[in-house]
């Protein structure tokens, strides 16, 4: 994926404002990729199914703003 962002700042503050969080990993904890790798599969899986239950009229920003929410939801009640 590819941002078009011209400092890490701004970058940072783009996910703040979308209730986003960055995990930086760093070079001596690479094994954390595998977990990063793992929810990125499953986001996949979980974008293909609502695209199928909710039908062609909604964009894939709805879909994935949709998908991270409830991601969120379940992590804030467990």
């Amino acid at each position: 994926m590819r941002f078009g962002f011209a400092s890490s700042d701004m970058l940072l503050r783009w996910l703040e404002d979308h209730a986003m969080k960055a995990d930086l990993i760093p070079g001596e904890a690479v094994w954390q990729l595998g977990k990063h790798s793992r929810y990125f599969q499953t986001l996949k899986q979980q974008l293909s199914k609502m695209a199928e239950e909710l039908g062609l009229g909604v964009c894939n920003r709805e879909l994935l703003c949709r998908c991270a929410s409830a991601k969120n939801e379940i992590h804030n009640i467990i």
